[in-house]
């Protein structure tokens, strides 16, 4: 499936950086990807408005993770942003983690596969279950 909206990964880990753009790569995903290191980052991205807003979100959960609970909650009670789906990629699955990221309103929540080959089965599921899902668009009211 063919996105002209983009992906969003915030993540600051350089391995899983390599990993999850290495298995974007193999599965081939066609929709552009912007990277960024961490949440005030992408928090300064996605109020400007004049910025592509994404269609997906993959945000790592590492060492500070209140700062990304944080970031999850801001995105999630935002009406112009709380409809991009938010996938969760960690380390671990800590049972207190998982049960924040889904009270906060994360689409999914994923542990990271440690090599390109396992991250790239994981991330093509996301997308197999992303592309068969039907969103509502901007300006369709739902938001307001």
């Amino acid at each position: 499936m063919e996105r002209t909206r983009p992906i969003l990964l915030i993540e600051n880990s350089p391995s899983d950086i390599k990993n999850i753009m290495g298995a974007l790569e193999t599965i081939e995903v066609n929709c552009p990807l912007i990277h960024l290191n961490t949440n005030k980052e992408a928090s300064t991205y996605l109020k400007t408005r004049e910025n592509l807003q994404p269609w997906l979100i993959l945000l790592g959960l590492n060492g500070q993770y209140s700062e990304t609970f944080n970031f999850l909650e801001a995105i999630k009670t935002d009406n112009n942003l709380r409809l991009i789906p938010v996938v969760i990629i960690a380390a671990s699955n800590e049972e207190h983690k998982v049960a924040k990221s889904y009270n906060l309103g994360a689409a999914g929540y994923i542990v990271k596969p440690c090599d390109i080959s396992g991250m790239a089965k994981t991330i093509r599921t996301i997308m197999q279950y992303w592309s068969v899902q039907i969103l509502p668009t901007e300006g369709t009211g739902f938001c307001q």
